[in-house]
Order: C-alpha cells, then sequence, then structure tokens
C-alpha cells in the first residue's frame, strides 16, 4: 500500500515528496524513486523518526530567508 502511495504522489504534480520514513534497514539511504521501480529523484528514505521529524519543521516554517 505504502509503495503504491508514493509512486502515485511521485508521479503527480500536485505532490512535492520531500521525505520517506521506512521501517525496513535494508531501504534505509535508498532513493526513494527507486523503492517504486521509477527513476532516481535525490530523495533518500530514512529509518529516523528525528529526520523526517526534522524535514516537517522545515518545511512547515522555513521562511526562505536562509
Amino acid at each position: 500500500m505504502g509503495g503504491r502511495a508514493l509512486r502515485t504522489a511521485l508521479t503527480s504534480p500536485q505532490f512535492e515528496v520531500v521525505g520517506v520514513k521506512v521501517f525496513s534497514p535494508h531501504k534505509n539511504g535508498v532513493d526513494i524513486a527507486t523503492l517504486v521501480g521509477l527513476p532516481p529523484v535525490g530523495v533518500k528514505a530514512t529509518t529516523s523518526k528525528e529526520a523526517i521529524l526534522a524535514l516537517v519543521f522545515r518545511r512547515l516554517f522555513d521562511d526562505g530567508s536562509s
């Protein structure tokens, strides 16, 4: 199910995927698009909850001045 949602988000112009939390250690550090059979997009999957929360924080509160 997660793979289908990720593929849909990556191929839709309505979404910008900035991070993906994975639970399998072998997926950690892998480009998220390759996980669903697409060409790489430069975003790496992570097993770190802290890394995902930091991404969310930056996206919500970055005013573009940094």
